[in-house]
């Protein structure tokens, strides 16, 4: 897993990703960086409710996530720490903000490339089908990771993890 992740940077070059070249996913503001959680950690804020599916090339995609993994991890830094939160903001999600095809493509990249960064995921208004589907697919994950998703049902349920201001 090293040595491909090692490749991968060689390849792939992600400190190199311009803003430029991401200009209109960067203006959506699908991702931010906002705040810090209780522990100091940047947060990574993703709203997928600005997300239609197809509306940008695959690659395009995901060098905006990798982008702005790359900014939360510098920032983070600032910090003092090494892991980044991300919240995972589901207000408004319609079938059609959900990318399957992207996320895979996502999370195989910052999994293999970017082990024991994520300190945290708040995944916030969930509905029904996303309760069922999380369901089936925690038990593909590993039980580090799982115990790093915090599945809320409101935006108040923040305040366990993140300041009210």
């Amino acid at each position: 897993m090293f040595k491909n992740s090692v490749q991968w940077n060689i390849d792939y070059k992600p400190e190199e990703i311009q803003a430029e070249s991401i200009k209109g996913l960067l203006m959506s503001q699908r991702w931010i960086t906002f705040g810090r959680d209780k522990k100091g950690r940047a947060t990574l804020i993703v709203r997928p409710r600005f997300h239609t599916v197809d509306e940008f090339p695959m690659d395009q995609m995901l060098r905006y996530g990798i982008f702005m993994v790359e900014k939360a991890i510098r920032l983070t830094e600032s910090y003092g720490h090494k892991q980044y939160v991300v919240i995972l903001d589901r207000h408004g999600v319609q079938r059609s903000n959900q990318d399957l095809k992207f996320m895979q493509n996502f999370v195989n990249i910052t999994q293999g490339n970017y082990p024991e960064r994520m300190g945290m995921v708040c995944i916030v208004e969930l509905g029904w089908l996303f309760k069922i589907g999380f369901a089936v697919v925690k038990n593909f994950l590993s039980k580090r990771t799982v115990e790093k998703i915090k599945l809320l049902n409101t935006h108040a349920d923040l305040k366990q993890y993140f300041d009210e201001d």
